[in-house]
């Protein structure tokens, strides 16, 4: 798990303590299947302060062996009015799912699911070149070369399944990565990878 804290924010605890500390990056190691991580940060804004400043941090769990990374955005709406807070929202969060292994000219399916987006996000899939797209549901509102993307979202959740077919020729061993983005206002994101070994 790592996490980029935003300029103008830094750690002051952290819950369970980070295997390492860099900067504005800390990162957990090995951390397990579920759980949780707080952090306590301390935001310092330049003089003259904003009325209200947008502070950005992400957050990514990577996970190697499984070829699978998620991560998103969280900002931090500051104001330097007297008596004024901070107020942390979670944004867009996004989770890609699919078979890991598959064989040149097979087909696989891969399913991509958000919430917590504004209405009006739009979500956008970008396949590597071997990885072509057969068949969404629901339908694409684009697909130009590998990027599929549908039209803005009506809700603050959406999914689609995407039916692949890895390329004929294609050679033993190779990995294919696919993006899947989804995009609120104010540019926030959140993506999530999803990788296939084909033997």
């Amino acid at each position: 798990l790592v996490w980029t804290l935003a300029d103008g924010i830094s750690a002051t605890l952290a819950t369970p303590a980070p295997s390492s500390v860099i900067g504005n990056t800390l990162t957990w190691e090995n951390v397990p299947t579920t759980g949780a991580v707080k952090i306590r940060g301390l935001v310092s804004l330049p003089e003259p302060a904003p009325l209200l400043a947008s502070l950005v941090s992400r957050a990514s769990l990577v996970n190697p062996a499984a070829g699978t990374s998620v991560s998103g955005d969280f900002e931090t709406v500051a104001t330097s009015a007297a008596g004024g807070s901070t107020v942390t929202s979670a944004n867009p969060t996004i989770t890609a799912t699919g078979v890991r292994f598959g064989s040149a000219n097979s087909e696989v399916q891969l399913d991509v699911r958000f919430r917590g987006a504004p209405e009006g996000s739009v979500l956008r899939v970008d396949l590597p070149g071997l990885l072509r797209l057969e068949t969404a549901v629901p339908a694409a509102a684009s697909v130009s070369g590998g990027a599929v993307s549908w039209a803005p979202s009506k809700g603050t959740s959406g999914a689609a399944k995407l039916r692949l077919l890895i390329d004929p020729s294609t050679p033993r061993g190779s990995t294919l990565t696919a993006t899947a983005t989804v995009t609120g206002t104010g540019g926030k994101t959140a993506s999530a990878t999803y990788s296939i070994l084909v033997r």
